[in-house]
């Protein structure tokens, strides 16, 4: 699944955190993209099974992520990614 909107320096802790308060499943696999702006960053997640990640989709799409600056909160956004996260890249939880 692509994420996207999350604040430029988000740790895969805050991201783990976000998916618990909804109440969706956890990740098993996450490749965050080099940033291409101060602004906000981007990457991919996957889960176990296609009904985690559906799950994931329905309860974290839009979960709120603090912002470091300390202005308004970045709203998590979720969409389902073709590929997946080839071993040489992932990093496993």
């Amino acid at each position: 699944m692509h994420f996207f909107n999350a604040p430029a320096k988000v740790a895969e802790e805050d991201l783990r955190q976000a998916f618990a308060e909804v109440g969706a499943p956890d990740f098993v696999k996450i490749l965050q993209f080099p940033s291409r702006s101060e602004r906000s960053s981007t990457g991919l997640l996957e889960w176990s099974s296609r009904n985690e990640a559906m799950d994931a989709l329905a309860l974290g799409n839009h979960a709120s992520l603090p912002n470091p600056d300390g202005g308004r909160p970045y709203s998590l956004k979720l969409c389902f990614s073709q590929g997946n996260i080839r071993d040489s890249d992932k990093q496993e939880k």
